[in-house]
């Protein structure tokens, strides 16, 4: 059964909405609040020129909704199917996975938060605005290439992983197994503190830069195509470290960092430098500068 609520306002937060069909709800001049917890919902759909808030009992997909300030949904589990347009959107799976196959498009802040993880390979993250992608007991997966974030933080139980195609800057993020953070735009910043076992930091068309620490007990894998700058950046975790440059500069020299094995490459052989209090080199590819 299709149900269409159109008011100024659309205040529900003590009401129920049964039936598990699909709710549209749209206010030209007002919020929309349909947050009681009963709610059991199977597609929701809507527009604000406030705030757009849901709660639901059930499995919910979302179609396209769009808010004037925020946008908050929360649901067992949780798929954004459509175009979820807000300055701030906030969309949580509490106890399953959040699927994002459409599209969220938030210029100040996107909280992702999946139970059971968040996997959305295929859906896209716009806006330019932050994103901050948690998930207690699964996986985050945002890895589209065509994504725009320009902040990013976040945690995962077992693997992390997400694309950009913007300057990204890196805040704090850690994962359980791997943690894969890549973008195409001109800058990779890692300025807060990345911990996982495995990582991967990605810039494939500019500099990565490093003034935070990355923490890998495994393997930390750093590429810039125009370079990875780290002199006050810190290399932890006493494992391996790769590091590729193919059209600039290695520049790994904070002292403070704790590498047991190095190897990579970089186009500019002189000016590619390494320290650390552990390491051992397994091709001499790094170099002192003259």
């Amino acid at each position: 059964e299709f149900r269409r609520v159109l008011f100024r306002s659309v205040l529900g937060s003590t009401g129920t909405i049964l039936g598990n069909g699909s709710v549209s709800a749209i206010s030209s001049g007002g919020s929309v609040v349909l947050t009681n917890a009963g709610n059991a919902i199977a597609n929701a759909s809507g527009s604000a020129s406030a705030s757009y808030s849901l709660v639901d009992s059930v499995t919910l997909t979302l179609g396209n909704v769009t808010a004037g300030t925020t946008a908050s949904v929360s649901a067992p589990a949780l798929t954004a199917a459509g175009s979820i347009a807000a300055p701030t959107v906030s969309l949580t799976a509490s106890t399953g996975t959040l699927g994002v196959t459409g599209t969220v498009n938030a210029a100040t802040l996107a909280a992702l938060a999946g139970a059971g993880g968040i996997s959305g390979a295929t859906g896209t993250i716009l806006g330019g605005g932050s994103l901050s992608a948690i998930s207690t007991g699964g996986s985050v997966d945002l890895s589209n290439g065509s994504n725009a974030i320009a902040n990013l933080s976040g945690s995962a139980s077992a693997s992390f992983n997400v694309g950009d195609s913007v300057n990204l800057t890196v805040g704090a993020v850690t994962a359980g197994t791997t943690a894969v953070i890549a973008t195409s735009g001109s800058t990779l910043a890692m300025a807060g503190l990345l911990t996982a076992p495995t990582s991967t930091l990605d810039a494939s068309a500019g500099t990565l830069s490093i003034t935070g620490m990355v923490s890998s007990t495994a393997t930390a894998t750093l590429k810039g195509s125009l370079g990875v700058l780290g002199s006050t950046g810190t290399i932890l975790g006493n494992g391996s470290v790769s590091a590729i440059s193919s059209g600039g500069s290695v520049v790994l020299t904070n002292a403070g960092n704790v590498i047991a094995n190095a190897s990579g490459s970089a186009s500019d052989r002189k000016s590619t430098r390494l320290n650390s209090s552990h390491i051992t080199i397994s091709y001499a590819v790094f170099c002192l500068k003259k």
